[in-house]
């Protein structure tokens, strides 16, 4: 009697690795809701990075604003939503945090006031929701090189 069920889970068996087979060249070697190389170019990309600038300069303590200078990585992940991670430079600019206008905040160029962070950033989009979430981020000062020689 096992026997008998032993044919079918065969059959069912070799039936997926076939379809596996003939899927690969469609799908190439992405796996699906595996983490993969993105752009800024990405749907719903710049807005989750403005969003994880704005909540980083929530929560630090410095006196003035940081801003994007270079994106260094984009990956996604789409599971319910989409998992975005960034690795970017921030720059701090010369804008406090407590003045009315802060879309164009220029970078601090002073050389004894420059200061450039190396972050990186996890952000969550639920767009039929609505919501963005900055699950983690961690970022490190960066050595800022000088042209004194």
């Amino acid at each position: 009697m096992a026997c008998l069920f032993h044919v079918p889970l065969l059959l069912l068996t070799t039936l997926m690795v076939a379809m596996n087979l003939s899927l690969n060249p469609v799908l190439g070697d992405t796996l699906l809701g595996g983490i993969e190389k993105s752009s800024m170019q990405e749907e719903r990309a710049p807005e989750a990075l403005e969003y994880a600038v704005s909540k980083y300069n929530e929560y630090n303590n410095d006196l003035h604003l940081s801003r994007v200078i270079g994106v260094q990585r984009v990956q996604n992940q789409v599971m319910c939503g989409t998992k975005f991670y960034f690795d970017v430079i921030l720059g701090k600019t010369i804008c406090k945090k407590t003045q009315a206008n802060l879309t164009n905040c220029p970078l601090n160029d002073q050389s004894d006031q420059q200061e450039t962070k190396f972050c990186s950033f996890d952000m969550y989009v639920v767009p039929w929701q609505n919501h963005m979430f900055l699950t983690t981020f961690s970022c490190h000062k960066m050595d800022n090189l000088s042209s004194d020689g």
